[in-house]
């Protein structure tokens, strides 16, 4: 059989697939076929994890804001409040006694402070 010379008009085109199914049903399979953005991790340096640890000393646990705000300010209160929890949970794998294969930033410990008035142990930006 033959391809027609022209096409047919577009009230006699088979529709889409989806379309057959129901606009709403099109329009929910096409949003949940767009690729979702992928967030790029960035890993906390040597510096940022001390500062938390700094912080984490002087303002104690739960003081999340504080700490981004004041001691690590290229970390958002979020990304604190992550860095927290997973701190927390090196240390009780490290308390029972669980071997890891590698080092870990969360092995690094901050130096003991000089004077009690002396809070940061680095200039404030």
């Amino acid at each position: 059989m033959s391809r027609p010379l022209i096409d047919p008009p577009p009230h006699k085109r088979e529709p889409h697939k989806a379309l057959r199914r129901g606009p709403l049903k099109a329009l929910e399979e096409e949003v949940q076929n767009v690729p979702k953005k992928k967030r790029v991790s960035v890993r906390w340096t040597n510096e940022e994890h001390m500062r938390f640890l700094e912080g984490l000393l002087a303002l104690g646990k739960g003081e999340w804001g504080r700490i981004a705000r004041d001691y690590v300010i290229t970390k958002n209160t979020t990304q604190v409040t992550s860095h927290a929890q997973k701190h927390f949970l090196h240390q009780s794998s490290k308390n029972a006694g669980k071997q890891r294969k590698g080092s870990s930033i969360f092995d690094l410990h901050p130096p003991p402070l000089a004077k009690a008035d002396e809070q940061c142990l680095w200039p404030s930006a």
